[in-house]
C-alpha cells in the first residue's frame, strides 16, 4: 500500500505550523491514497520518525516522501535525506521514493503577480519590487530565486526587480531597503516569497517599519504566498513524478498528420524525429538554433522549424511534445505548463512527463519495444539488440504472411471454433520457415478457383 508523506520545515510561532497543517490536509484531499501523513523537519511535531512509523504501522509497503519547502536548500538535499534513510534502514522492506521542492516554475510567478494586484497599488515604470526568500548557504537557493526574479522580471518587463534574502546570503534584505531608500523610486513593493507566516515574516514587518519613518518612499508589503491552489497543484505533480513513473501502460499510437513538437534542437532531438516522421507526424522544431539533420530536414520540407527560445503558445495545441533541450529550466517550465490531456516526454529526466520512449526493434509489421520506465534506458537497448537476434529479418515476410492468412480467415465463411483453430495453427514453426507451407496453408482457406491470387510472400 502506497503512503504519502508530507514534510513541511516547522516554525515556532504556533500560527505557521497551523497554516501548514491546513494547507496539507488540502492537498490530501486531492490524492486517493488512504495513508497520508504530515511532518515537520523540526521545531514543531510530529517529526519525521514519527510520521514516518505511522504509515509503517497503517500497513505501508510504500512511501512516498514530499519536501514542502519552496526551494531546493540543504534542508531537502541533506537534512530530510540522512533522517529518511536512517528510517529506511529502520523499515529496509518499505520501499521509498523522494520527492522534489516545490521549485521553479511560470505557476509560482503567476502567484507573485496576483500578490501585486490584491494590493490595489498600480505597479508603476517608477516601482522597484523586492522579492524577498529565506536565505541559505546552498548556492541553488540563490540560483532559483534568481530565476524566479528573472521571469518576473519578464512579466512586468519595464519594472526594476531586486531579489534579495532574510539570512545567510546577499544581498541581504537590510541591504535591499537601504538600496530603495537611496534609489529614485517612489514606491517599493516587498512580496515574501515564504510559504507560511513566522519569525522570519515578522523580521520583514520590523525592517519596513524602521525605514517606513523616514518617509521618503511608500513600502508596500505584500502577502506571503500561503496556501494557493498552483502551489497545491505542484505538490500533487510532485507526488505524480516519484509514483506516476511505475504505473505507466504500453500502448502503440497512432500518430498520423497530429502535431508533434520536440523542444531543442541537438542530436538527440534529431534521433527522435526520424521515428516521429516514419509514423506520419506533422513535426515542429522549436530552437534558436538547430543541428545539421534538422536543417536537411527543414531543407527537404519534412519538418517544420521555429528558431526562437520555445513559448507556451509554441505547443498550446501539439499532440505529443518531446523536450530534448540541456535546460534544467526550460524542462521543468514545458512539463509544468503542457495540459494534462498532453503527451509529454523530458528526455533528461525519466520522473518528469507522462510518458516514456521505449527502445524499439521493427521487423515489418512486428514491433517490439522495451522500457525499463526510465530506470536504464541502456539496458533497455542491450534487451531491444538481444532480442534481434532471435527475430530476424525473416520474420517481416512472416509477418506479412500471417497478416493475409488473418485476413483470409477472419473475411471467410467459417465458424467461430474453426477460426479460432485456424489462427492458432497459422503461428506453428513449420510456417516460420518453408515458403511452400505457407502457401499450402492459404490455399486449404480460399475456393480452388482462387488459389492462383495466393501470394508467395
Amino acid at each position: 500500500m502506497e503512503a504519502i508523506l508530507y514534510i513541511c520545515h516547522g516554525s515556532r510561532v504556533k500560527e505557521a505550523s497551523a497554516q501548514a497543517i491546513d494547507f496539507i490536509k488540502v492537498c490530501m484531499q486531492a490524492q486517493p491514497n488512504s495513508i497520508q501523513e504530515y511532518c515537520f523537519l523540526e521545531l514543531e511535531t510530529p517529526t519525521i520518525e514519527e510520521a514516518y512509523e505511522r504509515c509503517v504501522q497503517k500497513g505501508a509497503t510504500r512511501i512516498i516522501a514530499i519536501p514542502v519547502l519552496l526551494l531546493t536548500a540543504v534542508h531537502a538535499k541533506h537534512d530530510i535525506p540522512v533522517i529518511l534513510n536512517k528510517m529506511k534502514e529502520r523499515y529496509p522492506a518499505v520501499d521509498l521514493k523522494y520527492g522534489r521542492p516545490i521549485g521553479v516554475s511560470d505557476k509560482m510567478v503567476d502567484i507573485l503577480v496576483e500578490r501585486l494586484e490584491e494590493t490595489n497599488v498600480r505597479v508603476t515604470e517608477d516601482s522597484l519590487v523586492l522579492l524577498v526568500g529565506r536565505g541559505s548557504s546552498d548556492p541553488d537557493v540563490k540560483r532559483d530565486l534568481s530565476r524566479l526574479a528573472d521571469l518576473l522580471r519578464n512579466r512586468l518587463p519595464k519594472i526594476r526587480v531586486q531579489e534579495c534574502y532574510l539570512t545567510a546570503a546577499t544581498p541581504s534584505f537590510g541591504e535591499a531597503l537601504e538600496f530603495a531608500e537611496e534609489s529614485r523610486t517612489n514606491q517599493v513593493f516587498i512580496i515574501p516569497y515564504l510559504l507560511f507566516t513566522g519569525l522570519l515574516m515578522q523580521s520583514i514587518e520590523n525592517g519596513i517599519k524602521k525605514i517606513q519613518k523616514k518617509g521618503k518612499q511608500k513600502f508596500i508589503l505584500c502577502r506571503y504566498l500561503g496556501y494557493h491552489p498552483k502551489i497545491e497543484k505542484a505538490i500533487s505533480e510532485r507526488i505524480h513524478e516519484v509514483s506516476g513513473g511505475e504505473l505507466m501502460y504500453p500502448i502503440t499510437l497512432n500518430i498520423e498528420n497530429r502535431k508533434c513538437i520536440i523542444i531543442g534542437g541537438g542530436k538527440i532531438g534529431y534521433f527522435k524525429a526520424g521515428p516521429l516522421l516514419e509514423a506520419g507526424a506533422e513535426v515542429t522544431v522549436v530552437s534558436p538554433e538547430i543541428c545539421t539533420g534538422f536543417q536537411l530536414l527543414e531543407k527537404e520540407g519534412k519538418i517544420q522549424v521555429l528558431l526562437k527560445e520555445v513559448e507556451e503558445t509554441d505547443y498550446k495545441d501539439a499532440f505529443l511534445i518531446i523536450v530534448a533541450t540541456n535546460s534544467t529550466e526550460v524542462n521543468e517550465r514545458v512539463y509544468e505548463n503542457a495540459s494534462k490531456s498532453q503527451l509529454v516526454n523530458v528526455i533528461s529526466n525519466h520522473e518528469l512527463g507522462n510518458f516514456h520512449i521505449p527502445a524499439t526493434l521493427n521487423r515489418g509489421m512486428l514491433s517490439i519495444s522495451v522500457s525499463t520506465n526510465g530506470a536504464s534506458p541502456t539496458l533497455a537497448k542491450k534487451i531491444r539488440n538481444d532480442l534481434g537476434k532471435v527475430y530476424d529479418e525473416s520474420y517481416e515476410e512472416y509477418l506479412e504472411f500471417l497478416f493475409e492468412a488473418r485476413m483470409i480467415i477472419k473475411n471467410g465463411s467459417f465458424s467461430k471454433e474453426e477460426k479460432s483453430k485456424l489462427l492458432k495453427d497459422s503461428i506453428e514453426d513449420i510456417y516460420k520457415y518453408s515458403l511452400k507451407e505457407r502457401y499450402r496453408f492459404l490455399a486449404r482457406l480460399l475456393p480452388v478457383e482462387t488459389e492462383e491470387n495466393i501470394s508467395l510472400g
